[in-house]
């Protein structure tokens, strides 16, 4: 079957979509911006009085949502519950009553964790490109060993992809085909500016216990939040605005190495796909016009040598 065609067939309404969820599942959601919109969250939630015991699993949500909000979440207790692998600001409240759970995780096990628990998995994507494949966007992290290992194991009964025509394509391996979902909802809307948190004096005191334990010349990994903000390091930063104090760019998208739709904060210092596309066609022609190699381009021996070594007189004829 040609993947348009596939493609089409697995569109969906959001209602059909939230019609697959049933009684029991898990559903494991990519992480941040790639995480499904709240329209996704909704379509399911409006379906919690038929449902009992489902669990939805996700990580550092930035889309205000009702799955969030404790009162509402509440109302739906023993329906529909929420599980959190990293309580950010976006799903702290919930934790605060107990209302929801926590998985523990790190960046190593999370999409083997996802893997075993998941019974369907719903991720933003962009639209397919031509050969069929449709690109996981910003926040790729543990998708693709969630939905492949969760299908190896006999896990996960669905993957949905929600198709969203403004997330940025990111280049390397960040790809799955049409093949690998199982139902696509389209989904046109725009991506959420994560803003920088200014740090309280419980953050500035926790930053401190951890300047503390900085040794001169140290490299250290940090994440989003207020005590990030609080520890007074120098910042090197991907995407995250002015207020750093030291940027990085993808070396593909610095040098235009592709033409695929580039993220808002990419500066493209040239445009060296445009090159390569033309050299390899250029090649491609003269290969199949015969005009490369040309004689200058080719090593070449005297007659009697080379009859030598046809003939088995290799010795002899040196």
């Amino acid at each position: 079957m040609d993947w348009r065609e596939e493609y089409k067939k697995k569109l969906v309404s959001m209602e059909e979509m939230a019609k697959q969820i049933k009684s029991g599942d898990i559903i494991g959601v990519a992480m941040a911006i790639s995480m499904c919109s709240p329209d996704v969250y909704n379509a399911i939630l409006a379906r919690a009085e038929e449902l009992r015991n489902v669990k939805i699993l996700d990580a550092v949500p930035v889309r205000p949502c009702k799955l969030y909000d404790p009162k509402f979440m509440a109302t739906i207790d023993g329906h529909i519950n929420y599980v959190s692998a990293f309580f950010s600001p976006g799903a702290r409240a919930q934790g605060q009553p107990n209302t929801a759970d926590f998985l523990i995780v790190m960046s190593a096990d999370i999409g083997g964790k996802y893997a075993q628990r998941s019974d369907v998995y719903a991720a933003m994507v962009t639209p397919p490109n031509k050969q069929g494949y449709v690109n996981l966007g910003l926040t790729h992290f543990y998708t693709q060993e969630a939905i492949r290992k969760g299908r190896k194991s006999g896990k996960l009964r669905l993957a949905i992809a929600e198709v969203n025509d403004q997330m940025p394509i990111v280049l390397g391996n960040n790809w799955m085909h049409v093949s690998e979902f199982d139902f696509f909802v389209e989904n046109s809307m725009k991506i959420p500016a994560v803003t920088r948190t200014a740090p309280g004096e419980r953050e500035a005191k926790i930053g401190q216990y951890v300047l503390e334990l900085v040794n001169d010349g140290d490299t250290i990994q940090m994440g989003i939040g207020a005590i990030t903000e609080a520890v007074s390091v120098p910042t090197i930063g991907i995407g995250a605005g002015k207020a750093v104090d030291g940027q990085v760019l993808v070396f593909h998208d610095v040098l235009g190495f592709h033409d695929q739709r580039l993220a808002k904060f990419v500066r493209p210092y040239a445009h060296l796909f445009d090159d390569a596309v033309a050299a390899l066609t250029a090649f491609f022609a003269d290969v199949e016009s015969g005009a490369f190699p040309s004689a200058d381009e080719s090593y070449s021996m005297p007659r009697d040598v080379a009859r030598a070594l046809l003939a088995g007189g290799g010795e002899s004829a040196g």
